[in-house]
């Protein structure tokens, strides 16, 4: 449990505090105080879903101790389900730190070692997949952090970006536990990277794109 939690702190060394989980390009666009909720509950069923799912698929090849291939059957199954390049980089850009990490936590684990001989940086969930089982965290509460820390990087910063009351982003992040919870048991049904989600967010493609090319804003994405 403590390395669970471990993993679900802002303050773990991977850079997640410098995204917004695509809030900001969305408040540029025009989400408001009351459409943040909303647009969590809306990543739980299309992005952090996926997430989910591929972190459970690298959590098993870690216990398994998997080859480098398979990694790369995951890594390819789950990019093509990431139309956005910009989400694909901020993917890797986070996966690169997991790693780092995760090479500095657990060196001699398997699976550490089959992440590191990729040609290209892991995606967010495969490492963070492979760290939770490096540190002997159940794919269970793995998958339960992938959907935390989205929410997490939500609700922090629309303290940034909004006229928005602590108490009330802490609020949606527990009312949205439910959703959590059937996430995670559905993603837990999946056997195969070829069953990954593959659920289309337009919005949130359009709104990454468009943020690569602003030269002021607060967050990387």
């Amino acid at each position: 449990m403590l390395n669970a939690l471990l993993l679900a702190d802002a303050r773990l060394p991977t850079g997640a505090y410098s995204y917004s989980a695509g809030l900001e390009p969305g408040v540029i666009a025009g989400l408001r105080t009351e459409d943040v909720h909303p647009y969590m509950l809306a990543r739980l069923q299309t992005v952090a879903r996926l997430d989910a799912a591929a972190c459970v698929l690298a959590h098993r090849h870690a216990v398994d101790h998997a080859p480098t291939s398979v990694y790369e059957r995951l890594q390819a199954a789950m990019e093509a389900r990431m139309p956005s390049a910009a989400q694909r980089n901020i993917a890797r850009n986070l996966g690169r730190a997991q790693l780092r990490l995760a090479r500095a936590l657990r060196p001699d684990h398997p699976g550490v070692i089959a992440l590191s001989e990729l040609q290209i940086s892991p995606l967010r969930p495969v490492a963070l997949g492979v760290m939770a089982a490096a540190l002997d965290v159940d794919e269970q509460h793995c998958a339960e952090v992938s959907c935390y820390e989205d929410l997490q990087n939500v609700a922090a910063a629309a303290l940034k970006l909004l006229p928005t009351d602590p108490l009330a982003a802490t609020g949606w992040v527990v009312d949205a536990g439910a959703q959590v919870s059937a996430v995670v048991a559905d993603v837990r049904e999946i056997r195969d990277c070829h069953e990954l989600p593959a659920f289309s967010a337009p919005c949130m493609e359009h709104w990454a794109e468009a943020h690569t090319q602003r030269t002021r804003r607060l967050f990387v994405a």
